[in-house]
């Protein structure tokens, strides 16, 4: 306001965008043109205001942003926005050191679900399986939807491979909590992971994704609920050591 009122002083016009209060205390933004009317001796006597309320421009606005950055069914981080954040986050790995893993999640079964009981329950599925990934996501952790049935997620600040594997166990579990029909029916469908390592595996955004997609299929080949490292040496180690931490 102080810098319309200056323009007001200096011009006797201005013209912008403002936030006005409804009478029932809404607040709302408004496009404003305001000019002032002077007498004969040039004194000012009116001010004349015409605005128009722009809360649905706002709105729509609001829309497009969401959709050019994000999936419109589960509100997940879209491929082009994911792959922005991830190429980020690597330059910052890239500075500091810090050591990063791309988990490549493919749903298991997602097509029979399709199959059997239609898209439109196949999208709530989905809704759930990216709302429950998401729960488990650490702090400074990214995630994305990739693609139809491809959820990809960035776990950031590693030690060591062992606590990428962990990241994929702990995702495995919460995808595989079941969904359920309006009539009871319990929906269950998995994931099979792909595990790409920085600077391990590779060492910007693109081979990332292209190494964590790779082992995807290694995964698949071991049954549902798997994951795989890009180096099926890694895959073997870390296993291992899961096992004796388990046991211990």
């Amino acid at each position: 306001y102080q810098l319309m009122w200056d323009a007001m002083q200096r011009t006797g016009h201005w013209q912008g965008e403002i936030w006005n209060r409804r009478k029932n205390g809404e607040i709302f933004p408004e496009r404003m043109s305001l000019s002032e009317v002077r007498d004969g001796q040039g004194e000012v006597t009116h001010y004349v205001c015409m605005f128009t309320d722009i809360s649905e421009e706002k709105q729509q606005q609001e829309r497009l942003e969401f959709l050019a950055h994000c999936d419109s069914l589960t509100g997940l981080a879209n491929r082009l926005w994911f792959g922005e954040q991830l190429q980020g986050v690597v330059q910052q790995a890239q500075a500091s050191g810090e050591r990063l893993a791309v988990l490549l999640l493919n749903l298991d079964r997602f097509k029979d679900v399709n199959g059997s009981y239609g898209h439109t329950v196949g999208d709530q599925v989905l809704q759930h399986i990216a709302q429950q990934v998401r729960s488990e996501l650490r702090p400074g952790d990214l995630i994305g939807r990739l693609a139809g049935d491809e959820i990809a997620v960035v776990a950031r600040h590693l030690r060591h491979a062992d606590g990428a594997a962990a990241v994929a166990r702990n995702l495995i579990g919460a995808a595989a909590r079941p969904w359920h029909t309006p009539d009871g029916v319990a929906v269950v469908v998995g994931v099979s992971i792909g595990i790409c390592l920085y600077p391990e595996h590779a060492d910007n955004a693109q081979h990332l994704l292209q190494g964590a997609h790779a082992a995807v299929y290694g995964a698949k080949a071991r049954g549902r609920g798997a994951y795989c490292f890009f180096s099926e040496q890694m895959t073997q180690d870390a296993r291992e050591r899961l096992r004796i931490e388990a046991r211990l």
